[in-house]
């Protein structure tokens, strides 16, 4: 799969599938991998375009501080690069953030939004345990120590009552091959802190499905409520019994939520 030049960044994409674009913007600390349980099924209805964002996967990590607004003019431009005139977007979690600011820039360019596990700004709380976890890894405690501390904040209750799915993700985080640098982790967590679209999300025109997770501790159903308030053209779908990741948790509901919107489009009265 291949690279793109965009100024002086280097960035990794891949494409599935025909139709209509739908691009996926992963979140704080992932790459493309992020997708797979859902992937499959959405490539059999649109054109899927994935990516690694700055600082993460096989995307460059540059030095320095970044921005959301940054990395939304990364999706952008990729997005002209391969010349679509119109396309759908899903964010998650920090994507989801990103993906605001996508839509907000590119009215014309944005059919539908999805922002999934997100929020409008991120509380103090919130930003302690971002920056938290990443002076752990700054003082080079083990990786598995620091996933599974993270792993409450990430998954629900009734996910992690079971032993098998601990080791599967311990397991699967341990063998990535493109592991963010530390450079890269810094770079996005001083750029997710400090986001926020308070003031213009409201502006965001394109018809909008708003996903949260009933467990979801780092974006609850409050911040997707608070989205839905604000925005002009959307609807909120709260997943029960599931927390930050819902498309691990239950991807077959993750996916028919998003197709059914996708598919069938949004209007809020």
């Amino acid at each position: 799969m291949p690279h793109i030049d965009i100024d002086d960044l280097k960035i990794y994409y891949e494409s599935h599938g025909e139709g209509k674009p739908l691009i996926l913007i992963a979140g704080y600390a992932c790459d493309v991998t992020l997708w797979s349980t859902i992937l499959e099924p959405l490539a059999q209805r649109f054109r899927v375009l994935i990516f690694d964002n700055r600082g993460a996967g096989r995307t460059e990590a540059p030095e320095g501080a970044y921005t959301l607004e940054t990395m939304a003019d990364d999706v952008i431009k990729l997005a002209e690069h391969l010349e679509l005139e119109h396309y759908a977007v899903l964010g998650h979690s920090m994507g989801g953030c990103i993906a605001q600011y996508v839509a907000y820039k590119q009215p014309e360019r944005v059919s539908n939004l999805v922002l999934s596990n997100t929020n409008a700004f991120f509380t103090h709380s919130i930003a302690m345990t971002f920056r938290f976890f990443y002076e752990l890894r700054s003082l080079g405690v083990a990786k598995e120590l620091l996933i599974k501390g993270i792993m409450p904040w990430l998954y629900s209750e009734s996910f992690l009552s079971h032993e098998s799915h601990i080791k599967a993700v311990i397991e699967e985080e341990q063998k990535d091959p493109y592991a963010q640098t530390l450079a890269g982790q810094q770079g996005q967590v001083e750029a997710l802190l400090q986001f926020d679209s308070r003031e213009w999300c409201g502006s965001i025109k394109a018809p909008t499905l708003i996903i949260a997770g009933e467990k979801d501790l780092p974006s609850p159903p409050a911040e997707a409520e608070y989205l839905n308030e604000r925005l002009i053209n959307s609807e909120l779908v709260i997943i029960p019994n599931v927390a930050h990741l819902p498309f691990i948790e239950n991807p077959e509901l993750y996916v028919d939520i998003v197709l059914q919107f996708l598919t069938c489009g949004s209007d809020k009265a």
